[in-house]
């Protein structure tokens, strides 16, 4: 039972190998696309930016669109192959140096899927993705939490590590809920509304236990996470881009999620 599991031993949701069939690690890419999936219903094509694209996981499940122009920002050589392989139009930036080398509100959605934690300034980054972001588009970000004393904590010592040791790429900051709201607010709020807050992975151990093949827990880890997103290790928020003329909704990090 205990078992060290291997990748691609199974196909998360029937579309990428994984060590299970509902892997809770891949849930951060699947929910947003189906969230985007429902937002962009009867669209004819698409323009996407996935901001630390990694293996491309994200466009696995964006398959309900065949026009999606894809385009990506990732460090790693080995990463940049792989998306390249997957399609997209890889480009060569160090997003905390210069803005995004695109034009405003280029993109549909911009995903920024456990990028912010790697950032030492995310607020630069944030207001350029809403930059590129077309009125109206979604803007998906996702990173781990960490209740509120922990991470002042873990801030400390992050902080202390790279003066003593600046390393480009590694973690940087730990989010809470409250100070990620924060930084919501503080940055790019003024622009773009909180539409949709979810959690996941209460707990998870897939590469050791086969729970995660089993659809009920699967299918209770998933409503937790939905109805009690701040009591989970990670979240995604999702924004959309107010339009011009709109009024400003109220913005919540910790209100039941859209359905």
């Amino acid at each position: 039972m205990f078992k060290k599991r291997e990748l691609g031993q199974e196909f998360a949701f029937g579309k990428i190998p994984a060590y299970c069939k509902y892997e809770l690690y891949m849930e951060r890419y699947r929910c947003a696309a189906d969230f985007a999936r429902h937002e962009f219903a009867g669209k004819d094509s698409l323009s996407i930016l996935d901001i630390g694209s990694g293996r491309g996981r994200l466009k696995y499940f964006c398959d309900f669109n065949k026009q999606i122009e894809w385009h990506g920002i990732e460090v790693l050589d080995e990463m940049k192959d792989i998306c390249t392989g997957l399609g997209y139009r890889m480009h060569t930036h160090d997003i905390e140096k210069a803005p995004l080398p695109f034009n405003d509100e280029k993109f549909d959605l911009v995903a920024g899927l456990h990028v912010l934690e790697h950032l030492a300034d995310p607020r630069k980054a944030l207001r350029d993705m809403g930059r590129v972001l077309k009125e109206g588009g979604l803007l998906v970000l996702g990173v781990p939490t960490k209740p509120p004393i922990i991470a002042e904590a873990i801030n400390g010592w992050y902080r202390l590590r790279q003066a003593r040791n600046p390393r480009p790429g590694r973690t940087c900051n730990a989010f809470s809920p409250s100070n990620f709201k924060r930084l919501l607010q503080n940055t790019i709020c003024d622009a773009l509304d909180i539409v949709d807050v979810r959690g996941f992975r209460l707990f998870s151990a897939r590469r050791r236990l086969p729970l995660e093949n089993m659809k009920w827990f699967y299918d209770i880890s998933v409503w937790f996470g939905r109805y009690f997103p701040l009591l989970t290790p990670e979240i995604n928020v999702i924004l959309r881009k107010r339009c011009s003329q709109q009024t400003p909704a109220g913005n919540v990090l910790n209100a039941a999620p859209a359905e």
